[in-house]
């Protein structure tokens, strides 16, 4: 198995649409982080941009994470969330080193 991986993913929600792409994602919480191999799901608002959301994720390893996102219910909140972004998620899987 290999080592842990933690997942950051940044969305800006376009203008009006920040209530609507937080209550998406936070609908979403829970299924996340009941999800194998998920050791935190946290879902967090950018205090000088409210139309940005963060997600922050720790996951057992990168393959339970390809997994988790490769499946249907991560299909169905970009369908939900995708229209009322201003672009492509930003979606970085990091290794801790310190």
């Amino acid at each position: 198995m290999s080592e842990r991986v933690r997942g950051v993913v940044i969305c800006v929600a376009a203008p009006g649409n920040a209530d609507a792409v937080r209550q998406i994602i936070v609908d979403n919480a829970e299924a996340n982080r009941s999800a194998p191999g998920c050791l935190e799901f946290g879902v967090h608002v950018d205090r000088a941009d409210g139309h940005r959301i963060v997600l922050v994720e720790e996951w057992e390893s990168q393959e339970l994470l390809d997994a988790h996102l490769a499946g249907e219910g991560i299909a169905k909140i970009l369908a939900q969330v995708g229209p009322l972004l201003t672009a492509e998620p930003t979606v970085l899987h990091m290794n801790r080193i310190a």
